[in-house]
């Protein structure tokens, strides 16, 4: 890591964090990369250079790694200094103060820049008990994953390798994954799309976890409209075909934007339950969608 760009102290860590960065086309190659830490603290753009909306900024995750495409760039009225990275494969631009810093809206976060960084994004297992190095909530506590954990390598850089393990806190963290110690301590699982996962078997696993958002959701809602004395047609999550792929939204879609949060904490649910079927879900236009070729 060359020189870490910090910028005050992280704040709370949301349940359900962090969006999965792009995997790279090239084990051989390596990236800059910037691990953001409550991203909403700062000035955000879209790929149209818009400024990310109230609804957007609610829907990060409070830890983002960031792929840097142009460490140093401006914006397209060729004044505004930042920098172009990439989340997802989607761009973004993170704003920068004449002083080079980054442009902030609001107090703690902070901006982690690594360089040589190996981008990963595959599943392992681990055989043995590990101690996680969390990020977040202003401290550097350990915690204990039992044998039998599993967690999405999302990069790796300094020796030590940034995780999000896959459970209902989801937390994400450096844990020491080294060569040397696979299929002894962890083991990479099958990542490739195994013939037999169709439109209908994905489906399949998915149905029961929307079932049970739907329950909870419903159950909150419909205590919430008693309190208040109204009734209503609570909304619910679908889950539905287009063209190749899964997508999971919210119904009416007119409340897509708050139920942004939701849609991020729904998140490690269907990943845990495509486990081995080599799809992987991500958030994308207010869904969740998980692409099947």
């Amino acid at each position: 890591m060359i020189g870490p760009v910090r910028q005050g102290r992280p704040a709370l860590l949301i349940a359900g964090l962090l969006l999965i960065v792009g995997v790279a086309a090239s084990a051989e190659t390596l990236h800059t990369l910037l691990l953001v830490e409550h991203p909403d603290r700062f000035v955000l753009l879209n790929k149209y250079q818009q400024r990310l909306t109230s609804a957007e900024y609610r829907a990060l995750p409070a830890i983002m790694p960031m792929v840097v495409v142009r460490e140093n760039d401006k914006l397209s009225d060729g004044l505004a200094p930042c920098a172009s990275v990439e989340v997802n494969g989607s761009p973004f631009f993170i704003q920068r103060d004449i002083g080079g810093g980054f442009t902030r809206r609001g107090a703690g976060g902070s901006i982690t820049l690594f360089r040589g960084a190996l981008l990963l994004g595959d599943t392992v297992a681990l055989r043995r008990g590990r101690a996680l190095r969390l990020k977040g909530a202003g401290t550097n506590r350990d915690v204990t994953l039992v044998p039998g954990s599993h967690a999405v390598r999302l990069f790796e850089a300094e020796g030590r390798t940034f995780v999000r393990v896959l459970s209902s806190e989801a937390p994400t963290g450096w844990l020491a994954l080294s060569v040397s110690t696979e299929t002894d301590e962890w083991t990479r699982m099958q990542t490739s799309r195994s013939p037999n996962t169709s439109a209908e078997n994905a489906e399949h696993r998915l149905l029961p976890v929307v079932a049970d958002a739907n329950r909870a959701l419903h159950a909150v809602y419909m205590r919430l409209a008693a309190e208040a004395g109204k009734n209503s047609t609570p909304p619910s999550f679908s889950l539905q075909e287009h063209g190749n792929a899964l997508r999971c939204s919210i119904e009416p879609q007119s409340l897509n934007g708050s139920f942004a949060g939701s849609l991020q904490k729904l998140l490690p649910e269907f990943e845990r339950a495509l486990l081995g079927t080599g799809l992987r879900p991500l958030l994308e236009g207010g869904s969740i969608v998980v692409p099947l070729r």
